[in-house]
This record gives C-alpha cells, structure tokens and sequence, in this order.
C-alpha cells in the first residue's frame, strides 16, 4: 500500500499512526487472545506501517511521524488492561523513534488525547452500566475545562504536530485533554 502511495502521490511526508481495539473486563476474565489481538492492532499495527513509511522518509531526508496514545497509557485503567498497556508501550516507541529519527530530520510526537466524543465512550458507558449520556456527565465532571474533547481538539494538535513548527516536540507526548493533569506525565 505505502509503495501504491508514493507512486501516485510522491513520498510520504507525515504518518499519523492512529489505531485501536479495546476490550472492556477485569484481567483475569480477558482471554488472553484478546488480550494479544489489543497489543497486536495498538502496538504492532503502528509499529508495522511506521516500518514501511520510514525509508520514503530517509529518502525524502524529513518526515514527521504523529503516534496515538491515550491517557490511559501514562496512568492505566480498570478493566482495560491490554489496550493501556498497549498504549503505554506506544509511548515509549515513540520516545525511541523520536531519539533515534531527530537527527535525520524526521520528527516523532505522541499524541494521548483524554475522554474524546467518539464511539469509544458507549463502551466505557456499557461496562459502567450507565447511559452514554449519563457517561458523558460522568467524565465530563472531572475535567477541568468542564467537557469533553472533541474529534476537532484532537485534529487541531496533530496539524500542528505535522509542521515545520513543532520540530522542537521531538518525543514529546502532547495530551488534549481539557486540563485532565493525570495523564500529563
């Protein structure tokens, strides 16, 4: 795919990583297939397309590389295991590439947005037993700027992160997140 790409589009410039698969239950009860399968699409997956994307990079002698996290990677979460352990890992891939790309001029950031309006908050709502809108109440008491990110706030900080601007946010992990501190680390 990355090769059809480039040849109809011309070396890829910026790489956005942004997959993921959850499971919502306590350690013990998750079977460890699907324990894997969330290390396999949260970890792998980004690990794999980074892998085909790097070359064209050096080739081109820049690049930026965005990676999502979550704010469950930084701080964990109860009966999500996989997907923030898998998360956590990103982090760390991130601050790796970032350390070892920096000096070709290709430039990797970590993106770990907090509770966002997608989808994902039906499952959070379902393994609270509450509704989704009582779910987005929940969360939304507990940030600081009083709601829930957008898909919008999320987008707005990977255009940045995709420019000439950011350089100097090699390795770092940028967390949208309406002033939710515990993921901040």
């Amino acid at each position: 795919m990355v090769a059809s790409v480039e040849q109809s589009l011309g070396p890829i410039e910026v790489l956005v990583c942004n997959a993921a698969r959850m499971t919502m239950k306590p350690f013990l009860e998750q079977d460890p297939h699907e324990w894997w399968d969330q290390v396999n699409i949260n970890l792998t997956g980004h690990m794999d397309v980074v892998a085909a994307v790097l070359p064209g990079m050096r080739r081109l002698g820049r690049g930026r590389i965005v990676i999502f996290s979550s704010l469950w990677g930084p701080i964990g979460w109860e009966n999500a295991s996989g997907y923030a352990s898998s998360k956590s890992a990103l982090i760390s891939l991130g601050r790796s590439l970032a350390r070892e790309l920096a000096p070709e001029r290709i430039y990797v950031t970590i993106v770990a947005p907090g509770i966002i309006d997608t989808p994902q908050l039906q499952v959070d709502a379902d393994d609270a037993g509450v509704s989704l809108e009582e779910m987005h109440r929940i969360y939304a008491r507990s940030i600081p700027a009083g709601r829930i990110g957008t898909p919008d706030d999320v987008a707005r900080a990977v255009v940045f992160l995709s420019t000439e601007t950011a350089r100097a946010f090699a390795g770092q992990t940028i967390h949208p997140n309406g002033g939710e501190i515990r993921g901040s680390m």
